[in-house]
Formats: C-alpha cells, structure tokens, sequence
C-alpha cells in the first residue's frame, strides 16, 4: 500500500485542465484528492472543516493569486505543508513563497513521477521538521 495513502490533498488551480491532470496523478496515492477553482473557494473548503495533509498551489489565478491565498491561510494558522506549481516564478514571487512558507516547488509541464518524488520529500522533510519541535 502507498505510505500517501491515509492523507488528504487539496489542489488549488484555476486551470479544470491542469486540476484533473493533478488528480489522475494523485488518486492512485492519496486518500483525497480535493478540488478548488481559487483562493476563495480554497479558504471555504478549510473553513468547512476539511484540512488536507498537503496543498498544491497555483500562483497565476484569477480572484486571488497563489501568494495572496497561501498567505491568507497562514494567517488562519494553517501550517500544513503548500507545493507551488508554476510555470515559470519570477525571483520576487519566489522570494515572496519562501518568506510565507512553502515546502516545495513543481514547475510545469508537470511529470507524474516528479510529483510524486517531491511530495514525499516535501511530506518527509515536514514529518522531520515537526518532530524537532
């Protein structure tokens, strides 16, 4: 059984495309894959209850941009770990990411393979992370 299994991930990406492209990669692995159109439909989802384990974040959105929601959520006190996908990051959005919080980086075209290898470095170095603590 995959050690991803039990967990839950939330896919942020204005793009229905590149949504159901992420969830054939992700179904196989997680318990959850959860579904949002943008930040604000994000954030309803976390206030409904539902915490995933993992975020995947679109930075290029309508309505609210990836910054804009990732720092929303941490300042609601989420502290799981966010995976950025982009195409292409200017270093200020970069340096914006790193300073608000992020685990890790996909760039697109995106690669099954390659996103499962980075959200098991991502999940593996929050496991250790939070053990320290």
């Amino acid at each position: 059984m995959d050690d991803l299994f039990n967990l839950k991930v939330l896919i942020i990406d204005d793009s229905f495309v590149n949504r159901q492209l992420m969830k054939t990669i992700l179904d196989d692995h997680f318990e959850q894959v959860i579904e949002a159109g943008d930040g604000l439909e994000a954030l309803e989802i976390l206030e409904s209850g539902i915490v995933p384990d993992l975020v995947i974040l679109d930075l290029m959105m309508p309505v609210m941009d990836g910054v804009e929601t990732l720092r929303r959520m941490r300042e609601l006190g989420y502290v799981f770990p966010v995976i950025i996908i982009t195409a292409d990051i200017e270093d200020i959005n970069h340096n914006k990411c790193l300073e608000i919080g992020i685990s890790g980086f996909i760039n697109k075209p995106i690669h099954g393979y390659q996103v499962i290898r980075i959200i098991r470095e991502v999940l593996q170095n929050s496991k250790s992370n939070s053990s320290l603590k």
